[in-house]
């Protein structure tokens, strides 16, 4: 009798195993760096985590980075490509024919199609933290701790001021706009403070986007007009839609901006769209 039973649960075990029911599979997803793509979207950068255990071996896991695109309200997510290092500062050109990111390992940009595709390194360029395109796609602004222009093709890198540059913006007009908060022309001159504030955007040829104190602000490139825009934006990395009516931002969580949270250009409508799948 006893020999039965121990039959019959060998037998059940060996079921379990040739149907893969002794594994249990999860996947977590995180999601890093949120910005905009011209038609409107959200491009961002995630980190799908999958794990497996079960009785027949150890836990494992494996993880992969990929670049993934969603509409605005968070629904239609697809993977575009994965990436073969950990990315940030994902950035779409103005003219939507490319993407351009920071890697990890590198520190360098690479350029390269919506699918991935065409992969390019920018030549001569390394040290990154923070960049932006120029308003015609052909060129890119960037930060190692000193801001430089430079073509895409690596060509004519011009240093345009010692200045600790951190967050870029460009994509409109002739000044870009950077760290805390300064503006200078592209060729390097009328270097100049604007206002005390972080993480500027280009909202016009003529205006420029900040997070001040205890809220949202625009004001104009001269400094004239500086109107606060909405109260209590606690979200960082603050990031401009092409068409001025939404930002997209995500959470600091040590090193890292976490999750992708988006609210309307005057506060409103205030949603957490990703943070743990």
């Amino acid at each position: 009798m006893n020999i039965r039973i121990v039959f019959v649960f060998f037998c059940l075990v060996f079921v379990l195993f040739i149907t893969g029911c002794g594994t249990l599979t999860s996947t977590s997803s995180t999601y890093y760096s949120p910005n905009w793509t011209p038609d409107g979207r959200i491009i961002a950068v995630k980190n799908v985590v999958t794990s497996s255990s079960g009785i027949w071996g150890p836990y494992e896991t494996s993880s992969k980075t990929v670049v993934t695109i969603m509409s605005s309200d968070g629904t239609n997510e697809a993977d575009l490509f994965e990436a073969p290092d950990f990315m940030q500062e994902i950035i779409c050109a103005p003219d939507g024919q490319k993407i351009g990111y920071i890697s990890s390992s590198a520190n360098n940009i690479t350029i390269c199609n919506y699918d991935g595709s065409s992969k390019t390194t920018i030549p001569g360029v390394s040290g990154v933290n923070y960049f932006d395109w120029s308003p015609d796609s052909t060129k890119i602004a960037y930060s190692n701790g000193s801001l430089y222009v430079v073509n895409i093709d690596g060509t004519n890198p011009t240093q345009l001021t010692s200045e600790v540059a951190s967050h870029i913006a460009w994509r409109v007009g002739d000044e870009i706009v950077y760290g805390y908060v300064y503006i200078i022309n592209s060729n390097g001159s009328n270097n100049i403070k604007l206002v005390s504030g972080a993480y500027p955007q280009r909202f016009s040829t003529n205006e420029v986007v900040y997070e001040g104190v205890s809220g949202v602000y625009k004001i104009n490139i001269d400094g004239s007009s500086n109107n606060k825009l909405f109260s209590d934006y606690e979200l960082v990395s603050l990031k401009l839609s092409f068409d001025n009516t939404k930002i997209v931002g995500g959470t600091l969580d040590q090193q890292d901006i976490v999750g992708i949270w988006i609210v309307n250009i005057d506060g409103t409508g205030a949603k957490r769209l990703r943070w743990l799948n």
